[in-house]
């Protein structure tokens, strides 16, 4: 219904659209005046044909204005409104006609204020939101639907569904006798006693389970029996039921809705316990249910024994453990006292070794700048040294002898204070072991072969991946001690597959470690007690430094040795990738080459540095080379002292800290400016990686303090003879 009513507001909205169109006065393709009468002539023909089409319509309509006006309607609108009579015809307001329908009194007002219902039928149709129905006096139900068209006007249709809503009617009256049906049938065959009682207090429906429950013959209970009736009965049957409870329940019955659900127990002779619930209904009646509770209430009395039997076993047990937490207690405070003076001995431990790395650290650069000048002062006396006498020369040796150690341990010391201060950071790559273990082994040959000893080492193509300058510190610490430690037989190095990874071992035919030590001489100034043969100079570092510089790359030192047969010790790896990007360049090695080189007669070469006993030294040292050396304290320096020389320098010897805003990395740079290409080598105290990195970068060449002489001249050598043959 609601569908063809949509479908006829379309069409009557279609046709009143073109009877307006048919009035306009003005042809729209010619744009000329019509004649008025023609033109009045087709406007009546057109509403002709709009009144004959709602007059087909069987619902009543009408068609309102923009200021809700009325404009036409149909005869079935006028039956819907008939007790307003000529009143509904064209021109009358909206708000008249509803005025007029309150007067008259026409709507079942349903204790509905007049006023009130006529506000709303306004609002209705100013703003539609869907259909609504209106009760008229005399019994009908109407609905009214309201459409909004296009010039601003209103559609208004009435149907009648007042024979609808009687079928609806009669269908749920249906319903509720089916539904008292299923109603009747459910209580009848559930597993819980059911009593329904009216709203007069008297009963209506009862099942057989709730008579077995309450223990009553299901004859005694009739329909209409009260319910002071009923208790009477139950109290006749031996149910025991508290006074108090039982006028409690009485109240709760006769009080006024709303009553919240309620329930009691009701006992019997033994154990027997039924739950009575009471629940209100909306036809102020109630229903009350009964449940058999026996079981549950016997195993809810027999939790509570054993609560109480629980209870008192807690609380005995709670006096035991309120002693025993006593006894902790009086532990765990002398515990923690004993832990306090252990924590302060502790930071004091830490705190003096903190002292220790800090001071170490900070005096490297003024220990290591005497002992720097003091060997350049004694590479220049060596070279001299065919001009002594024997007494001299074996003075000359001793004291060398006495400044290499000097050097080992002072180099050891600071090696360890980096290592532990943090200042020491990995430059991890892949790097190829070849170059690297061939100059480790010709390094050691010499040392190897005043002692009688063997050394050999296994040429390998195998690439890691490990920090070029700290692996060659490790493996240089293994090598030197495996020669050192060895009297007889010789050292093999070699490198082996491992997994994924590599061992790189240096094997020895020493007097071995026993096992009790192999833990030991990783700590600082610790060394084995099993020497076959004199005494080993030494501190007990190098292992240290070994072990805490494996830590940093993330590398593993393994250890085996037998006593009496040899010592191996590994270092573990992981393998690198020549293809790389960052693979590094086989370390160069600048070894003293033999045979006639560059003449250094005829060659320049610069020296800053701020060290006055340094500069002294190194003019002794190049003397005895017989190079020209120009020394300055700062770049500034260097640059005046240029100004009076005719030839370029042929290479700049640097210190990085000058005391000045130019540093000797900057310098070297600002020479460069001036002289493209000039090769030059950085002497310096501090070890960061920051400052190789960094002197890497502008292809500077990096001597820890104290430089060695012969790794400098060699150095100095061979960047000479490349840039000779560059020429």
């Amino acid at each position: 219904m609601v569908q063809k009513k949509s479908g006829d507001v379309r069409t009557l909205t279609g046709i009143r659209s073109r009877a307006v169109a048919d009035l306009d006065i003005y042809d729209p393709v010619l744009e000329r005046p019509r004649s008025i009468d023609e033109a009045l002539m087709e406007a009546g023909v057109a509403r002709q044909r709009l009144q004959e089409a709602i007059e087909a319509i069987g619902e009543g309509f009408a068609l309102w204005d923009a200021q809700d006006r009325l404009v036409l309607c149909n005869d079935r609108y006028h039956e819907f409104w008939r007790g307003l009579g000529e009143m509904v015809q064209p021109g009358v307001e909206y708000e008249t006609l509803l005025k007029e329908v309150v007067r008259l009194d026409l709507i079942e007002w349903s204790g509905q204020d007049p006023e009130e219902w006529m506000t709303i039928c306004i609002a209705r149709h100013n703003n539609p939101t869907g259909p609504y129905t209106h009760e008229f006096s005399d019994g009908r139900t109407v609905q009214v639907s309201n459409t909004r068209i296009a010039d601003g006007g209103m559609v208004t249709v009435f149907s009648d569904v007042s024979a609808l809503l009687e079928v609806e009617e009669a269908r749920r009256v249906g319903a509720v006798a089916d539904g008292a049906a299923l109603l009747a049938s459910t209580v009848t065959n559930i597993a819980q006693g059911v009593a329904v009682f009216d709203a007069n207090n008297q009963l209506v429906i009862w099942n057989r389970r709730a008579c077995e429950l309450l223990n009553v013959p299901y004859y005694a209970v009739r329909r209409g029996m009260s319910v002071r009736q009923v208790v009477h009965l139950m109290g006749r049957h031996r149910a025991k039921l508290d006074h108090r409870i039982g006028a409690s329940i009485i109240a709760w019955i006769d009080r006024g809705r709303p009553r919240a659900p309620t329930q009691i127990d009701v006992l019997y002779p033994g154990t027997r316990v039924i739950e009575a619930a009471f629940r209100a209904m909306p036809d102020r009646g109630f229903v009350a249910t009964f449940t058999d509770k026996s079981t549950e209430r016997e195993a809810k009395r027999t939790l509570e024994h054993h609560r109480e039997e629980l209870a008192a076993e807690v609380k005995a047990r709670t006096r035991e453990l309120v002693e025993v937490n006593l006894l902790l207690q009086r532990e765990v405070r002398q515990r923690r006292e004993a832990a306090e003076a252990l924590e302060h001995a502790r930071a004091a431990a830490v705190a003096a070794n903190q002292s220790k790395t800090r001071f170490l650290a900070a005096a490297s650069h003024d220990l290591l700048q005497p002992l720097s000048a003091a060997h350049l002062y004694m590479s220049a006396l060596e070279d001299g040294k065919s001009e002594f006498s024997d007494s001299a020369r074996q003075n000359l040796n001793g004291l060398n002898g006495a400044l290499h150690s000097v050097e080992g341990l002072l180099s050891a010391l600071l090696e360890i204070s980096k290592l532990d201060g943090g200042g020491i950071e990995a430059n991890i790559r892949d790097m190829p072991l070849r170059q690297l273990l061939d100059d480790l082994g010709q390094s050691a040959v010499g040392l190897a072969v005043e002692k009688g000893l063997k050394l050999s080492w296994v040429p390998t193509n195998a690439w890691v991946r490990s920090d070029p300058v700290l692996l060659r510190r490790i493996l240089q610490n293994l090598i030197t001690n495996a020669v050192k430690y060895t009297d007889a037989g010789g050292v093999v190095i070699g490198v082996r597959l491992d997994g994924s990874g590599l061992r790189i071992e240096v094997w020895d035919s020493g007097p071995g470690i026993p096992e009790n030590e192999q833990r030991s001489i990783f700590e600082e100034f610790r060394r084995g007690s099993n020497r076959e043969t004199g005494e080993v100079p030494g501190v007990g570092l190098g292992l240290a430094i070994v072990q805490r510089t494996a830590d940093l790359l993330g590398h593993q030192i393994l250890l085996r040795s037998e006593v009496g047969k040899g010592t191996r010790f590994s270092v573990r790896l992981p393998r690198g990738d020549k293809d790389s990007p960052g693979a590094a360049d086989p370390i160069a090695n600048y070894a003293a080459i033999e045979g006639a080189g560059p003449d250094w007669s005829r060659r320049l070469v610069l020296l800053v540095e701020n060290d006055v006993e340094i500069a002294k030294g190194m003019q002794a040292l190049f003397a005895r080379w017989g190079c020209p050396l120009l020394c300055a304290a700062s770049y500034e320096e260097m640059i005046e002292r240029l100004e009076d020389e005719e030839a370029a320098p042929d290479f700049v010897i640097a210190d990085l800290d000058l005391d000045t805003p130019i540093n000797g990395l900057m310098a070297v740079e600002r020479l460069r400016e001036t002289y493209p290409g000039l090769p030059a080598a950085l002497v310096t105290a501090d070890r960061s990686a920051q400052v190789a990195a960094n002197a890497d970068a502008l292809g500077i060449e990096r001597f820890l303090k104290p430089a060695r002489p012969a790794e400098l001249r060699a150095y100095i050598d061979h960047c000479l003879r490349m840039a000779d043959e560059g020429a």
